[in-house]
């Protein structure tokens, strides 16, 4: 086999993480380790209830992302709270 036959995954900006907790209490740490490990480069969080429409975090995520990139979650929960919102967030994208 030749070194060319394979490819090793290393970090890269082209893979965004984005974690979310509810409330301020709670800790981001187990969900930033996590997407650390899945090779995100750059990681934007929020502290607050994923019913909120504005959140700082996801909306620099969204004005960061280019065409290409990969948003990265730990749950699908940490990104929307419906199903109505993950259309409209896939359809803005």
């Amino acid at each position: 086999m030749k070194t060319s036959d394979f490819s090793v995954s290393t970090p890269s900006q082209d893979r965004i993480g984005y974690a979310r907790v509810s409330s301020v209490g709670q800790k981001l740490d187990s969900q930033i380790d996590a997407l650390k490990k899945a090779g995100c480069g750059r990681i934007l969080s929020d502290k607050m209830t994923g019913s909120r429409m504005e959140r700082p975090g996801w909306d620099r995520l969204m004005e960061y992302a280019r065409a290409g990139d990969t948003l990265v979650v730990t749950e699908l929960s940490r990104m929307t709270r419906s199903l109505l919102n993950l259309l409209e967030t896939a359809k803005s994208a």
